[in-house]
């Protein structure tokens, strides 16, 4: 684990493959613009699920789900998530990963793009030589019409 001095105000504690991560995004996007941690419906500013969005059970845990990372426009509103996919360390919880699908269908439904990260993914991107970096990644996961690489 590593501990990083987020924004200056508070340390949060991270694993070492997020706070690689993390130091990509904040080289790609800026360190002021990167948000760990950040729950769904926060960066939904407070825009819960319809009861006909999800199933009663889990309406409670969307709202509260908490993001990897979240990346902001120039207005600091969220527009992208970046997230470590379940099997990322090996072990797959399929509650987790029946979550982090809802949750994604939630993010994306109020124009917040989601991108999952898989570890062969993220070797690829920390690999010197390799032509696999987290903008070539970016410009494989978003999907045409989602959103535009410039505007985040």
């Amino acid at each position: 684990t590593f501990e990083i001095y987020y924004n200056t105000y508070y340390m949060v504690t991270l694993e070492l493959h997020e706070a690689q991560l993390f130091r990509l995004l904040c080289t790609c996007f800026g360190n002021d613009r990167v948000i760990y941690g950040m729950s769904a419906s926060a960066i939904c500013d407070g825009d819960f699920p319809l009861e006909d969005e999800f199933e009663e059970d889990e309406t409670s845990w969307v709202a509260e789900y908490k993001c990897l990372f979240a990346i902001t426009d120039e207005a600091f509103k969220p527009k992208l998530v970046v997230d470590f996919v379940p099997g990322f360390t090996n072990l797959i919880d399929v509650i987790q990963v029946n979550k982090r699908n809802a949750a994604k269908s939630f993010l994306n439904a109020r124009g917040i793009h989601y991108i999952g990260i898989t570890e062969d993914e993220f070797s690829k991107m920390k690999n010197p030589d390799s032509n696999f970096d987290l903008y070539s990644l970016l410009e494989l996961k978003v999907q045409t019409g989602d959103i535009a690489l410039e505007e985040i």
